[in-house]
Protein backbone atom coordinates (compact mmCIF):
# COMPACT_ATOMS: atom_id res chain seq x y z
CA UNK A 1 0.00 0.00 0.00
CA UNK A 2 2.91 2.58 0.02
CA UNK A 3 4.00 2.63 -3.13
CA UNK A 4 1.10 4.34 -4.31
CA UNK A 5 2.24 7.67 -2.71
CA UNK A 6 5.45 7.00 -4.27
CA UNK A 7 3.75 6.29 -7.45
CA UNK A 8 1.62 9.78 -7.48
CA UNK A 9 4.62 11.78 -6.35
CA UNK A 10 7.13 10.23 -8.97
CA UNK A 11 4.42 10.85 -11.34
CA UNK A 12 4.03 14.34 -10.38
CA UNK A 13 7.71 15.33 -10.83
CA UNK A 14 7.71 13.70 -13.48
CA UNK A 15 4.71 15.75 -15.47
CA UNK A 16 6.61 18.95 -13.85
CA UNK A 17 10.18 18.21 -15.23
CA UNK A 18 7.79 17.56 -18.96
CA UNK A 19 5.88 20.93 -18.89
CA UNK A 20 9.12 22.38 -17.79
CA UNK A 21 10.79 20.99 -20.55
CA UNK A 22 8.47 22.42 -22.65
CA UNK A 23 8.15 25.31 -21.90
CA UNK A 24 11.87 26.29 -21.61
CA UNK A 25 12.12 25.11 -25.27
CA UNK A 26 9.41 27.28 -26.26
CA UNK A 27 11.57 29.69 -24.75
CA UNK A 28 14.37 29.10 -26.30
CA UNK A 29 12.60 28.62 -30.01
CA UNK A 30 10.78 32.16 -30.08
CA UNK A 31 13.81 33.89 -28.35
CA UNK A 32 16.68 32.45 -31.16
CA UNK A 33 18.02 34.89 -33.41
CA UNK A 34 17.28 33.46 -36.70
CA UNK A 35 20.70 32.19 -38.43
CA UNK A 36 22.54 35.02 -39.97
CA UNK A 37 22.73 34.58 -44.29
CA UNK A 38 26.03 34.17 -45.61
CA UNK A 39 26.93 35.21 -49.08
CA UNK A 40 27.73 32.50 -51.50
CA UNK A 41 31.44 34.04 -52.27
CA UNK A 42 32.45 33.48 -48.87
CA UNK A 43 31.11 30.15 -48.87
CA UNK A 44 33.15 29.23 -51.88
CA UNK A 45 36.00 26.60 -51.81
CA UNK A 46 39.11 27.50 -51.28
CA UNK A 47 42.52 26.91 -53.30
CA UNK A 48 44.47 24.47 -51.32
CA UNK A 49 47.65 25.35 -53.64
CA UNK A 50 50.10 28.35 -52.59
CA UNK A 51 50.57 30.74 -54.68
CA UNK A 52 54.51 30.44 -54.75
CA UNK A 53 54.85 34.39 -56.83
CA UNK A 54 52.87 35.84 -53.98
CA UNK A 55 55.05 34.84 -51.19
CA UNK A 56 57.76 35.81 -52.42
CA UNK A 57 56.60 39.34 -53.71
CA UNK A 58 55.62 38.90 -49.52
CA UNK A 59 58.89 38.86 -48.97
CA UNK A 60 60.39 41.66 -51.00
CA UNK A 61 58.51 43.93 -49.52
CA UNK A 62 60.07 46.65 -47.63
CA UNK A 63 59.52 46.53 -43.72
CA UNK A 64 59.08 49.51 -41.60
CA UNK A 65 61.09 49.78 -38.52
CA UNK A 66 59.10 51.64 -35.33
CA UNK A 67 61.46 54.67 -35.68
CA UNK A 68 60.18 55.15 -39.20
CA UNK A 69 56.89 54.71 -38.07
CA UNK A 70 57.49 56.88 -35.14
CA UNK A 71 58.11 59.44 -37.49
CA UNK A 72 55.41 58.61 -39.71
CA UNK A 73 52.93 59.33 -36.82
CA UNK A 74 54.62 62.67 -36.00
CA UNK A 75 54.69 64.22 -39.24
CA UNK A 76 51.14 62.85 -39.64
CA UNK A 77 49.90 64.81 -36.41
CA UNK A 78 51.91 68.41 -37.18
CA UNK A 79 50.65 68.23 -40.01
CA UNK A 80 46.81 68.86 -38.54
CA UNK A 81 46.19 72.16 -37.63
CA UNK A 82 44.39 71.12 -34.29
CA UNK A 83 47.77 69.62 -33.34
CA UNK A 84 50.13 72.09 -33.96
CA UNK A 85 48.23 74.27 -32.41
CA UNK A 86 47.83 72.61 -29.10
CA UNK A 87 51.25 72.20 -28.83
CA UNK A 88 52.35 75.42 -29.31
CA UNK A 89 50.36 76.54 -26.53
CA UNK A 90 51.29 73.58 -24.09
CA UNK A 91 53.38 74.82 -21.55
CA UNK A 92 56.49 72.22 -21.39
CA UNK A 93 58.48 73.25 -17.95
CA UNK A 94 55.89 72.47 -14.96
CA UNK A 95 54.56 75.21 -12.51
CA UNK A 96 55.45 76.12 -8.77
CA UNK A 97 52.14 74.23 -7.68
CA UNK A 98 52.83 70.61 -10.24
CA UNK A 99 53.36 68.02 -8.32
CA UNK A 100 56.23 66.31 -9.62
CA UNK A 101 55.63 62.09 -9.39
Amino acid sequence: MKKTPTLVALSVLTTLTILSWVAFELYRAFSLEPPQEVREELLAPINPSLDRGLLDELQRRRGISESELLEDVVEALTEDPAVAESTEEADLEPEEDDVII
